[in-house]
């Protein structure tokens, strides 16, 4: 055992760092014909795939049925969770209890991923203060959760006039400037709503690539435009006190009603605070960056970190008409996201088509395999964050955990290629992973306070008279069915050489069994190739 975990510890360090090549057989861009196709799809579409969520799919027959039927399913509002706890204080550990339970359990898992998704562009972190807005920070959660199948010009203005945001960000009780005082409107959120949230830095081809000038990169937007943005920021405040939840009003004492230049457009004088605000939002949703940037990212977050140029063109396109001359809704993006070719036929897959599980997505997928939660809904859990560094609304920076752009040294960088989600895999990180997924494959169907537990039923019987079929079990769930023939020998290897003796008893036998289970678990969360979507 210990010969194979160091095996297996060893490569998680260094090929984690490889797409690998995947199958040359062809998938249907419309139907679903396999358990893996139907898997490797509720990978990037969900926080992973049951064994009932596949079932559910295949019985739809085509990915764009299953599509639909999510965008109708009733949504899961965190906020409201937590509120039904009735308690009179509430905490990080209340949160992470209402989130975890909604991802593994709730069935809106397209939306709810796709809200994680935005939560990770549109970030609030955490802020001094937010240790007693616990509901109010889910209700800005839920506010993403509404708008990730409505319009992104709607999601805008939600976000900006939402309080957590503002303070997050310092917009709250922004104020216009004052000579005598020599004081001037906070920048913060004027340069991140650009920066962030919808134009980017520099200007980008319809392809997503960046466009050039004497081959220098062009920016989008100059100090100007952030002075200028963030008058119109001014005057925003609580619509009553202490009231986290409901947008923000303007005490119009405080707004700055002069004119305003923005990317070149004028916003006139005089305008009311509303109108200020909803001119400067449809000029920056309005922008040619817009809908290359926020797809791209959102490509990012579902399906390839480095996607074609065809692949962002295709999905920026329909941000920009739906096909029925509406711009910005989300449905279109996210239904072209996860039916594009590139993403649906796996004879074009190759080796750099793909991305980098984030910690909190596989440590989902593999609760979501072992229905963890089946008969419970925790009320509170100690925090998974030191384990794989990660958990939602809590970044450490309004960059989020990491960026976009981020690509390690090495080959990844070499080739000119991004792994966002490499920028977590710290040796403290990796290391903590790997401890944690050994607890939990070693304390299974054992109730912990306060913790997530996996829960094996029937695998164990697979394990202990059909280990081959055990392993096929879990490279469907975990895998897409992508597991490395060395990966499977190895494991049937090990669980083989822990053995059932003719004079073992009933307690004894039952021991032996977990052991199986929980050793071969263990070694499959550690494999390589389980820690990419492809």
């Amino acid at each position: 055992m210990k010969k194979n975990l160091n095996v297996f510890k060893s490569s998680l360090y260094t090929t984690i760092l490889i797409f690998t090549l995947a199958s040359t057989a062809n998938a249907s861009t419309t139907h679903v014909e396999t358990d893996e196709e139907a898997s490797r799809f509720l990978t990037q579409a969900t926080f992973g795939p049951n064994t009932n969520s596949i079932k559910q799919l295949k019985e739809l027959q085509t990915y764009e049925a299953w599509i639909d039927e999510q965008f109708i399913k009733p949504r899961t509002k965190l906020s409201t969770q937590l509120e039904n706890l009735n308690l009179d204080t509430l905490s990080s550990g209340h949160m992470q209890a209402v989130w975890w339970n909604s991802v593994i359990t709730k069935n809106d898992q397209l939306r709810q991923r796709m809200a994680y998704a935005l939560s990770e562009i549109f970030v609030t972190g955490y802020a001094s203060g937010f240790n007693r807005l616990a509901i109010e920070r889910e209700h800005y959660y839920d506010l993403l959760s509404k708008n990730s199948f409505g319009n992104f010009r709607d999601l805008l203005s939600d976000v900006t006039l939402n309080p957590i945001m503002a303070k997050y960000l310092s917009m709250l009780n922004n104020k216009k400037a004052n000579e005598i005082k020599n004081t001037f409107p906070d920048e913060n959120y004027a340069r991140e709503i650009m920066q962030l949230f919808t134009i980017g830095l520099v200007k980008l081809k319809r392809n997503g690539k960046v466009k050039k000038r004497d081959d220098e990169s062009i920016a989008t937007y100059t100090q100007d435009d952030v002075v200028n943005l963030a008058r119109v920021f001014t005057g925003w405040t609580l619509s009553s006190k202490r009231n986290y939840k409901d947008p923000m009003i303007c005490n119009t004492t405080y707004h700055d009603y002069g004119e305003k230049i923005l990317l070149g457009k004028k916003i006139p004088a005089n305008l009311s605070c509303e109108d200020d605000m909803q001119n400067a939002l449809d000029i920056l949703f309005n922008h040619r960056n817009t809908p290359i940037f926020i797809s791209k990212q959102l490509i990012q977050k579902f399906t390839t970190s480095n996607p074609s140029g065809r692949y962002v063109k295709a999905v920026a396109k329909k941000f920009i008409d739906n096909g029925e001359g509406v711009r910005g809704d989300l449905k279109a993006v996210i239904k072209e996201i996860l039916l594009h070719n590139d993403a649906r036929k796996e004879y074009r897959i190759k080796a750099k088509f793909g991305k980098i599980k984030e910690p909190s997505i596989r440590l989902a997928a593999l609760f979501r395999a072992t229905n963890s939660l089946k008969d419970k809904s925790p009320t509170y859990l100690y925090s998974v964050y030191k384990n794989i560094g990660q958990t939602h609304l809590d970044a450490p920076s309004v960059f989020n955990y990491f960026s976009p752009s981020f690509a390690p040294k090495g080959d990844i960088n070499n080739a000119n290629k991004v792994a966002p989600e490499l920028q977590l895999a710290t040796d403290k990180y990796l290391v903590n992973t790997s401890n944690y997924y050994a607890f939990l494959t070693r304390t299974y169907n054992t109730e912990k306070k306060n913790r997530i537990t996996l829960f094996l039923d029937k695998e164990l019987n697979m394990i202990k008279n059909n280990p081959e079929l055990f392993i096929e079990h879990f490279n469907t769930l975990l895998f897409a069915g992508k597991m490395k023939k060395n990966t499977k020998e190895v494991i049937l290897e090990h669980i083989n050489s822990i053995v059932y003796y003719e004079n073992y008893d009933e307690t004894k036998i039952e021991r032996t069994t977990k052991k199986r289970a929980s050793e071969a678990l263990f070694l499959m969360m550690n494999a390589p190739e389980q820690n990419y979507i492809q």
